[in-house]
């Protein structure tokens, strides 16, 4: 594959996922996106927002495959 896709198609071969930090309006059209969005939470437990997004597409079957 030449280029990446936010909108795999039903037939490609996934390898790789690559993180993407951009505006919601700009990731819209991605099949798999979560949006985060500022809290309470203290700097230093900032990552437990990225572990709960790794842990929701784990539980989506077709994130899995």
């Amino acid at each position: 594959m030449d280029y990446l896709t936010g909108v795999p198609l039903p037939n490609d071969i996934l390898l790789y996922a690559v993180p993407v930090c951009a505006p919601y309006a700009a990731v819209q059209s991605y099949k798999y996106r979560v949006k985060i969005i500022p809290g309470t939470t203290k700097k230093g437990k900032r990552f437990v927002a990225a572990k709960m997004a790794i842990n929701l597409f784990g539980h989506v079957p077709e994130a899995r495959q």
